[in-house]
């Protein structure tokens, strides 16, 4: 989906949830006529919805497997999930007033679970006849003209750049709008505490040496791997458009968990979300790149399958395409020790280099000084940090 910025005019659904009809809510040069009042305890703030009215007096959980959240902006705009689709409007703030809209979303149906569209319905529409509010303790609760709360919210806390995952979930288009990613595509962004960035570009893992410093943030040069992706259609060309943008990047801001990366105009460029993370122990690895003995990483051989399984007992085992393998490992912090390993001693002819490859997969397993953690990617690597094999949780 083409996502048009959010701002002033949209290029989607626009469409008023209570009275008043369709509005941008901005004035005639389409920027909005309202903003938040400064030091507010809204302004900057992201909210998780946890009880909303139910229309028969009382409040009630959204659907399992729903989220609803509000981001209130210092640019005086409130935008987030409503459970199916992404709406966004401009908001006014005192210390305890507060109105809302109009109120505009994207257009999508949702049929699952059963009863999110109405939900959907009924939490904008809510959200629509605010009129006031209480934020205290990490608690948000909204209240219409009459004093009746209507929504409760949970605070969401910001998410650090330096050490969490990021997953792209749109880029700028370089038209004004923003592209969604190809499904089956995934672009992930990690930037160290040492000045490194790194990722998938959605086919070739990236690097780049970064510096940011209250909310500035310069990105460059970019390196990369360089395989050739053919699915889905348009992976290379989407790859090239998000590299491209990095060195653009001049500044950051960090909502909850989305980051928002934009440019000297304060163009946004590309946002992220962050992926939560999974334990190294308990889960199961299935290996997809290797450093070759080449020095490239490289996808395992098609019908080979290279697994890893940490257990809380301190000893490590799996697949090695071939063979067996078990042995301890010992983690603490960033780093680990993984060995000696015992193979067992089957010989596989097929498929054509599966064996070289197994012996190069376990020659890195022993040869791991450090290992982290990129939402549900396992990168282990050498002392120096060289990137040795990458796992992905099953």
């Amino acid at each position: 989906m083409n996502l048009k910025a959010y701002g002033a005019v949209a290029l989607l659904l626009v469409c008023s949830i209570f009275a008043g009809g369709c509005s941008s809510g901005g004035g005639g040069d389409g920027t909005p006529t309202t903003t938040p009042a400064t030091g507010v305890p809204l302004t900057g703030t992201t909210w998780d919805l946890v009880l909303y009215a139910d229309g028969s007096g009382g409040m009630s959980s959204p659907i399992a497997g729903t989220a609803i959240r509000a981001a209130f902006g210092e640019d005086g705009q409130v935008s987030g999930s409503a459970g199916c689709n992404n709406y966004f409007a401009s908001y006014e703030a005192g210390e305890s007033s507060l109105s809302i809209g109009p109120i505009a979303s994207t257009e999508r149906f949702c049929a699952d679970p059963a009863g999110v569209m109405e939900q959907e319905a009924a939490y904008l529409a809510l959200l629509g006849s605010a009129a006031g509010y209480t934020a205290d303790d990490g608690r948000l609760e909204v209240t219409d003209a009459s004093g009746r709360t209507i929504l409760t919210f949970t605070g969401v806390v910001p998410a650090p750049l330096r050490g969490t995952a990021w997953t792209l979930s749109a880029y700028n288009d370089e038209k004004g709008g923003m592209l969604s990613l190809l499904a089956g595509t995934e672009i992930t962004a990690v930037f160290e505490s040492g000045g490194q960035m790194s990722g998938s570009a959605g086919c070739n893992d990236y690097f780049a040496s970064y510096e940011a410093d209250a909310g500035s943030l310069r990105i460059g040069p970019v390196g990369t791997t360089r395989m050739a992706c053919a699915d889905p259609a348009g992976v290379m060309d989407q790859e090239t458009a998000y590299l491209g943008l990095l060195p653009e990047v001049s500044a950051y801001a960090i909502t909850g968990d989305v980051l928002a990366l934009s440019d000297g105009a304060g163009r946004t460029l590309l946002e992220y979300r962050v992926i939560p993370a999974v334990p190294l122990s308990g889960t199961s690895w299935t290996l997809t790149a290797y450093r070759s003995a080449a020095g490239e990483l490289v996808a395992p051989i098609d019908g080979t399958n290279v697994t890893a399984v940490f257990g809380d007992d301190g000893e490590i085992g799996g697949s090695a395409g071939c063979n067996l393998y078990s042995g301890p490992y010992r983690a603490e912090g960033s780093m680990i020790e993984i060995g000696p390993l015992a193979v067992t001693a089957m010989f596989c002819a097929e498929p054509a280099g599966v064996q070289e490859q197994e012996d190069t997969v376990l020659a890195h397993l022993g040869a791991a000084g450090g290992y982290r953690i990129e939402g549900a990617a396992l990168v282990l690597t050498d002392t120096p940090g060289t990137t040795l094999l990458e796992f992905a949780a099953a």
